[in-house]
């Protein structure tokens, strides 16, 4: 799963997926391995955070195995 910050998305879902805060939110394109569309999550700056650092984790434990 990669997650790239998409700062110029102006979409209808302006609330934080997570915690449905409406403060700094970041969009984010999922793409899911072995499929061709992307999907697009909201994030407040908090939440995007954390989730940066869940996917940066995967990332790590991919590259070690």
């Amino acid at each position: 799963m990669s997650g790239t910050p998409n700062t110029a998305y102006d979409g209808p879902e302006i609330f934080c997926k997570n915690c449905g805060s409406m403060e700094q939110i970041r969009a984010y394109e999922i793409g899911m391995q072995g499929r061709s569309e992307t999907n697009i999550i909201c994030l407040c700056s908090k939440c995007a955070g954390l989730f940066e650092d869940m996917v940066a984790s995967r990332s790590r434990e991919a590259v070690r195995s």
